[in-house]
């Protein structure tokens, strides 16, 4: 055998090593890793924070979830008699609310504001109001949106909104 060949042998042989060892490689990352990018912390360990019980823990999440909910209420089809008459908006800020509420409703059709109130503290009702804007006898596809305001700081906290259907008479 010639040197030539040896030569050619050993570089097949160091190839043949290389790409067994990146194809190794590979596998080693894609399972390491995850096929989605979803791996467990490290520093996870099982079992529950010290000094708390399980019904501690619960009462602790509970009290996080009510303090960032917001209860909103409307009637989802007001009736109006006419276009400048008070109609039955039905407004109420839940006395379980820990947030001031404006609301505004808006026109799906092209976003136009009908009505704003102003701050409504919890426990309080609007039941009848006027809209901001004459509407003409009809049916109108409308968004309540209800922003919720910090009681001291008066900070914007949230928002949530509704569908409704305003209804004009005549």
């Amino acid at each position: 055998m010639s040197e030539e060949q040896t030569a050619g042998k050993s570089r097949k042989k160091i190839i043949s090593v290389l790409l067994l060892l990146l194809v190794i490689a590979g596998i080693g990352i894609w399972f390491f890793l995850g096929r989605d990018g979803f791996r467990f912390d490290s520093a996870a360990e099982d079992g529950t924070l010290d000094g708390m019980s399980e019904a501690q823990i619960q009462e602790m999440l509970d009290k996080k979830l009510s303090e960032s909910m917001l209860a909103i209420s409307i009637n989802s089809s007001p009736v109006f008699k006419d276009g400048k008459s008070k109609g039955t908006l039905r407004i109420e800020n839940a006395p379980n609310n820990r947030y001031n509420m404006k609301v505004r409703i808006t026109m799906d059709s092209d976003e136009r504001e009908i009505y704003h109130s102003d701050a409504i503290k919890p426990a309080q009702v609007i039941k009848e109001d006027y809209l901001d804007e004459e509407l003409k006898k009809g049916t109108y596809p409308c968004t309540a949106t209800f922003e919720a305001y910090d009681t001291k700081t008066n900070e914007k906290a949230g928002e949530a909104s509704a569908k409704l259907k305003i209804k004009v008479k005549e």
